[in-house]
C-alpha cells in the first residue's frame, strides 16, 4: 500500500495576474480508490480555472472545490454534468474555479449529439476572466479509448460539428479540452484542424509507472484560429515532481494524467515544489493486492473500469484462470482489461 503525508500553503492570486485555465482526467475521481485529495486540491489551486474529466461521482468533484477553497483560503465554485455514458459505465464532468478570478456566467449544457456519436457527450459552460472581462465558452470531453484506433477518430471526426454547434449557441471565445485519447498530429483531426488549433503541441501527459517518463500527449485544449486569445503560457504541469512523488504512486493515489494548462494575460502557473512534503512508499503486499477470484465487490471496485454492476458481473463469471479471462465480463474490453493489468493492483494468478 501506499502512504502520503503530504503538508500544503497556496497564496491566493491577485486580481491582475492573468487567468491560468487547466484541463484534466482525474482517473476515477469518486471512486473508492485511495485517492490522496489534498494532493489533487494543491495542483488544482495552481490554477484559477479547471475542466475535469473522470468524474465518477458529481459530490466529489463538490468536495474536492471544497478542499482547494480551504488550501487557498478563497472561495471556489463548481459546476458538474449528469452522469452519462453508453453502457453501465458513467461518468460526469466538472469545471472549478477561483472566485476571485473568474465568473460563472451559466449557459451549463451537455451537447445534444445529432448522430448519436459520443459515448459521453461535451459539457459546456460560459466563464468570464474577471480582470480583462473575456468572455469564454468552454467545452469538455473525456474521448472513449475503446478497443482500437478507429473507436477513437470516429468521436474525433466530429468534434469539429460540436466546435460550430459551440459559436452558433455561445458568444463568447471558444475552448475545446479535455482528453482526446489521441495526440493532436493524428490525421482524424483534419476536420477540427480546419477550424481550431491546439493549444499543446509538444511534451507528453499520460503518465507511466516508469519513474520519471510520459508517454503520450493525450490532453489538449483548443482554441479558434482567428480568436485573438492572449496566450501567454502553454505546457503540461507534471504534477509528481511538484508533489514529491513517483510516478508509480502518484499513478496509484492521483491520476494516470497531467493536467494541460494556458495562461492569457499576464502570470504564470506555479511549477515549484510543495513545500513540507513527506512522501512515504511501501511495497504492496499478497495481503494488499486483489484476487479477482475472491475479491468481494468493493474491493474489484478499486479496479480500473470497475464499477458496481461490472464488479458483480466479474463475480459471476469466477474462477478465472488469468486477467485475460476479465474480456468476457460485459463492459470490459480488451484495453480496458490492459489498463486493470497495467495497474498493477492485482494478486498474480496461478
Amino acid at each position: 500500500m501506499f502512504v502520503t503525508v503530504i503538508a500544503f500553503c497556496l497564496a491566493s492570486v491577485s486580481a491582475d495576474a492573468g487567468i491560468r485555465i487547466g484541463s484534466w482526467n482525474l482517473k476515477h475521481l469518486g471512486w473508492n480508490n485511495g485517492k490522496d485529495l489534498d494532493a489533487v486540491a494543491h495542483i488544482i489551486g495552481r490554477f484559477d480555472l479547471v475542466a475535469l474529466q473522470e468524474v465518477m461521482d458529481p459530490a466529489a468533484a463538490r468536495k474536492l472545490a471544497h478542499i482547494v477553497a480551504e488550501q487557498t483560503g478563497e472561495p471556489w465554485g463548481v459546476t458538474t454534468s449528469q452522469l452519462e455514458g453508453d453502457s453501465s459505465y458513467k461518468e460526469s464532468y466538472a469545471y472549478l474555479w477561483r472566485k476571485s478570478a473568474v465568473a460563472h456566467d451559466g449557459g451549463d449544457s451537455l451537447y445534444v449529439d445529432p448522430g448519436n456519436k459520443f459515448a459521453r457527450e461535451p459539457f459546456t459552460a460560459e466563464f468570464t476572466a474577471e480582470d480583462s472581462h473575456t468572455e469564454l465558452t468552454l467545452g469538455t470531453v473525456h474521448i472513449s479509448y475503446g478497443d482500437n484506433r478507429s473507436d477513437r477518430t470516429a468521436e474525433i471526426k466530429v468534434l469539429d460539428q460540436y466546435w460550430r454547434w459551440m459559436g452558433t449557441t455561445y458568444h463568447g471565445r471558444r475552448l475545446l479540452m479535455g482528453d482526446f485519447n489521441m495526440p493532436p498530429t493524428d490525421p482524424a483531426w483534419r476536420g477540427l484542424d480546419s477550424l481550431a488549433t491546439p493549444s499543446i503541441t509538444s511534451g507528453a501527459s499520460t503518465l507511466s509507472k516508469t519513474q520519471g517518463r510520459y508517454a503520450h500527449l493525450y490532453d489538449n485544449i483548443w482554441h479558434n484560429k482567428s480568436d485573438r486569445l492572449n496566450i501567454t503560457a502553454r505546457g503540461v504541469l507534471h504534477y509528481p515532481a511538484i508533489l514529491g512523488m513517483s510516478h508509480k504512486i502518484a499513478y496509484a493515489k492521483v491520476s494516470d494524467h497531467a493536467p494541460v494548462y494556458i495562461v492569457l494575460g499576464h502570470g504564470k502557473v506555479d511549477t515549484a515544489p510543495a513545500k513540507g512534503q513527506k512522501t512515504v512508499q511501501t511495497t504492496p503486499s499478497a495481503a494488499t493486492c486483489i484476487d479477482i477470484n475472491t475479491a468481494s465487490p468493493s474491493q474489484l471496485e478499486r479496479l480500473d473500469h470497475v464499477g458496481p454492476a461490472t464488479a458483480k458481473r466479474i463475480a459471476t463469471h469466477r474462477p478465472y484462470r488469468s486477467l485475460g479471462g476479465l474480456t468476457k465480463v460485459s463492459g470490459l474490453s480488451r484495453g480496458y482489461v490492459a489498463d486493470i493489468r497495467r495497474g498493477e493492483l492485482t494478486c498474480s494468478i496461478n
